[in-house]
C-alpha cells in the first residue's frame, strides 16, 4: 500500500504543474498576465542580449574614463529626476477617471520641468565646483547637459507608468529593442569616428533618451491625441497632489534610499579615484545588474497593471494573486 503522506505529495506536485501549464497556455489569451509577461520579458531579454553582444565591442573602443563619465553623470540626472518627480509617475496607473489621470501626468511633468530649470540655474551659478566635482575636464560641456537630461529621465518615467495603464506592452516590444539596437549601432560607430571620446556613450546614450521618448510618445500610446485634451488648471493640480500624497510620503522614501544606496559607490569612487577606476566599476555592475533587470523588470511592471485592475474588480483576490506570483518567481529564479 502506497504511503499516504507521498500520496499527498505526489497529487500537490501534480496539482502544481498542471497550474503551470495552465498559466503557459495563457500567452495565447489577449491580454492576460502571462502575455504582458511575456512581451515585457522578450522585450527586456533582447534588450539584454543586444548589450552582451555590444559590450565587447563598446570596451575595446571607449576608456574606463569614458564609461565613469557616463556613470558619474547617470547617476547625477536619475537621482535629481526622482527627487523632482516625487513619485507621483508612480500613481498614474490608479485613477480611474480620465480627468484624474490627466491631471496627474501633468503635475509630473511641471515637477519635472520646474526642476530641470532649477537645475540649470544652479549650473549658471556652480557650475566650475560641479565640473570639478564629476571630473568633467576638458569636457565640461557636458554639465550643459545635466538639465535636459533630468526632463528626459522624468519624461521618460512619466511614459513607462502610461504604458503600463494603457497595457502597450505589445507595442512597446516592437520599438524598445529596436531603438536599442540603433543606439548601440550609432555608440559603435560615433566611436570609431572619433577614436573613442570619452564623452561618446554619454551623448549617444543622451540621444537614446531623446529617441525612446519619442517613440514612447507618438508611436506606443499615440500621445499626441489626448495627451494634451486638458488645460492644466492650479486649484486641480493641488488637489491631485493631496489625494496621491502617500506617494511622495511612502513610495518616494522607499524607491530613493534603494537607489541612493546602489549609487553610493559611484560617488565614492569619482570623489577619492577618479573616472578611470569609476569607469572600471560601472562597466561591471551594467553586467552583473542583468539578471536582476531581466527578471524583476519583466514582472514588476505588469503585475502593478494587474494588482491595480484586481484591487478595482476583486480586491478579495489581491491576496491570492500575490502569493500565486511570490511562489512562480521563488521557482523561476531557483531554475
Amino acid at each position: 500500500m502506497a504511503n499516504p503522506k507521498i500520496s499527498q505529495l505526489f497529487n500537490r506536485v501534480t496539482d502544481k504543474l498542471d497550474e503551470y501549464i495552465k498559466d503557459i497556455r495563457d500567452i495565447r489569451k489577449k491580454g492576460s498576465f502571462a502575455q504582458n509577461f511575456a512581451f515585457v520579458f522578450t522585450g527586456n531579454f533582447l534588450y539584454i542580449l543586444i548589450q552582451f553582444i555590444a559590450a565587447p565591442i563598446l570596451s575595446r573602443i571607449y576608456s574606463p574614463e569614458a564609461y565613469g563619465l557616463f556613470g558619474i553623470f547617470n547617476a547625477i540626472i536619475t537621482n535629481v529626476a526622482m527627487i523632482a518627480t516625487l513619485a507621483y509617475p508612480n500613481a498614474l496607473i490608479l485613477p480611474r477617471e480620465k480627468s484624474k489621470f490627466h491631471q496627474l501626468m501633468q503635475l509630473s511633468f511641471i515637477l519635472v520641468l520646474v526642476s530641470s530649470l532649477f537645475s540649470f540655474m544652479i549650473i549658471l551659478l556652480f557650475g566650475d565646483t560641479i565640473s570639478e566635482f564629476i571630473r568633467a575636464g576638458k569636457y565640461r560641456f557636458i554639465i550643459y547637459l545635466i538639465p535636459p537630461g533630468i526632463f528626459l529621465v522624468g519624461i521618460n518615467q512619466i511614459l513607462s507608468q502610461w504604458i503600463i495603464r494603457e497595457k502597450a506592452f505589445k507595442r512597446s516590444l516592437k520599438t524598445g529593442p529596436a531603438a536599442s539596437l540603433t543606439i548601440k549601432t550609432t555608440n559603435i560607430l560615433f566611436g570609431l569616428a572619433t577614436n573613442g571620446a570619452a564623452f561618446g556613450i554619454l551623448i549617444i546614450d543622451f540621444m537614446g533618451r531623446i529617441l525612446s521618448s519619442f517613440l514612447n510618445f507618438f508611436f506606443v500610446l499615440d500621445g499626441k491625441k489626448n495627451a494634451f485634451s486638458q488645460k492644466p488648471i492650479k486649484k486641480d493640480l493641488i488637489e491631485i497632489a493631496k489625494e496621491y500624497k502617500r506617494f511622495p510620503k511612502y513610495v518616494f522614501p522607499g524607491n530613493y534610499v534603494n537607489m541612493f544606496s546602489s549609487q553610493m559607490p559611484i560617488y565614492f569612487l569619482s570623489l577619492y579615484f577618479g573616472n578611470i577606476v569609476l569607469g572600471y566599476f560601472t562597466f561591471a555592475a551594467s553586467l552583473l545588474d542583468v539578471p536582476m533587470r531581466l527578471l524583476a523588470n519583466a514582472v514588476a511592471p505588469v503585475f502593478y497593471q494587474k494588482a491595480n485592475e484586481i484591487h478595482h474588480t476583486r480586491p478579495h483576490d489581491l491576496k491570492n494573486i500575490c502569493i500565486k506570483l511570490y511562489y512562480r518567481l521563488l521557482i523561476f529564479g531557483i531554475l
